[in-house]
Formats: C-alpha cells, sequence, structure tokens
C-alpha cells in the first residue's frame, strides 16, 4: 500500500501505526470524503498495469526452496520469503545473499546478524547448562564416594566385631572348669558365678546360654 494513504489519526499517538485500515465510523469524515482530511483508497488510485506487483522495477516472485531461488533472474526478479520458521528461512536467505538475489520483506544483513547472535547466545546456555549438569554429576559422585567409603568402613569395624565376638577366649584367660556351674545349679546361681568373674550376659538369657556362655570361658573338662 502506498505511504499516500495514511489511517484516520495516525499522526495524534504513538500508539496508532500509519499502515492503513480502511475507516468504519458512521460519522468518521475520511469515510464520508470531508475537505481536510487524509484521503483514503478509492477508485482512480490503482497502480498501472505494468506497474503492478514490482519492486524497484522488478518482478516479485514468492519462494520458499533454494531450487525456486535459482531460478529467479537476479536482474529482473525479487523474491519474497513467506512467513517460516527461522531454521527453514536462514538457509533460504543466506543463499539469496550469495546469489546477489533481492529479497523484498526483509534486510537481509540486519536477519543474518540477528539470526547469529541468537545462535551464539542459545550455544553459550547450552553450554553453560552442561557446564552445571557436568559439575552437580561430579558432586553427586563425590558423595556416592564418600558414602560408600563411610559404610565400607562401618562395614570393616563391625566385621572385626563380629570377629573379636566369634573369637573364643585366650588359654591363658580361661577359668578353671572344677569351680563352674552346672546344669545341675540354678539360673541364679549361674549368674552369680558370672557376675563374680565379670562375664557380660543378658537378662533374657536362657539357662542353657548362660551355660554355653560358663564353657566358653572354662577348661576343658576332658
Amino acid at each position: 500500500m502506498s505511504k499516500d494513504f495514511q489511517r484516520k489519526d495516525n499522526h495524534c499517538t504513538d500508539r496508532i501505526d500509519d499502515s492503513w485500515r480502511k475507516p468504519r465510523g458512521s460519522q468518521n469524515k475520511q469515510r464520508l470524503g470531508k475537505r481536510g482530511q487524509p484521503k483514503g483508497v478509492d477508485t482512480g488510485y490503482r497502480t498501472k498495469k505494468e506497474e503492478r506487483h514490482k519492486w524497484n522495477s522488478k518482478t516479485v516472485i514468492t519462494i520458499k526452496s533454494t531450487d525456486e531461488l535459482d531460478e529467479l533472474n537476479a536482474d529482473t526478479e525479487a523474491a519474497r520469503i513467506p512467513s517460516m520458521g527461522r531454521r527453514k528461512k536462514t538457509p533460504l536467505v543466506q543463499h539469496a545473499v550469495d546469489n546477489d538475489i533481492d529479497i523484498v520483506n526483509l534486510d537481509e544483513k540486519t536477519y543474518l546478524d540477528e539470526t547469529q547472535a541468537f545462535l551464539d547466545a542459545r550455544k553459550e546456555k547450552q553450554e553453560q547448562q552442561a557446564a552445571e549438569e557436568a559439575a552437580q554429576e561430579d558432586e553427586s559422585d563425590d558423595e556416592a564416594e564418600t558414602t560408600n567409603s563411610a559404610e565400607d568402613q562401618a562395614d570393616e569395624a563391625d566385621a572385626h566385631d563380629q570377629e573379636q565376638d566369634d573369637t573364643p577366649a585366650a588359654e591363658e584367660d580361661l577359668l578353671p572348669a572344677d569351680d563352674a556351674p552346672t546344669s545341675d545349679n540354678t539360673v541364679k546361681e549361674i549368674k552369680s558365678w558370672l557376675d563374680d568373674h565379670d562375664i557380660d550376659y543378658t537378662s533374657s538369657m536362657l539357662k542353657a546360654d548362660l551355660l554355653d556362655l560358663v564353657d566358653e570361658h572354662t577348661e576343658d573338662k576332658s
């Protein structure tokens, strides 16, 4: 649309774009054609047929692929790229720049610079995220290694304690069997003997368990 056609009241505020909009108000002075109002689109303003769909005297052709770009004549034709994603549009713009083909609906250099800045920022963000994830994995590995080391040490200590518990008393620590209680003695008498010789036992142990404990700390009667 020609810049001669301005929408109503676009000069009053920055919030209104100057691109053409048909006036539709019932009392709109521009729609009614009042004197002093900006001119509107009307019969008689149409571009000459031989000049229509031209850009700097070049025919504008909508393209969607590099093959269509290759078919253009850069001297007489210009390209228009429709709305599409950055991944598809960027190769088309770069191909047009390499082959000196004009693009009517964007500034090639500005678009490529903005795209490169966007890609650089995204790459930097991805590298930063990868570095943070690697650091978190290293911390997790260190914590796991520390935990495993502590567990191993605890297991070794438990195994050592178990070995000491399972190891019978040394020969020099064994008590004579002559005065050791037997099954003929009562539980109270057996516990009293164990107390006299500082041998640990639990109150829940049965008589048979107490006698086994006595046997572990006495000499073999045979």
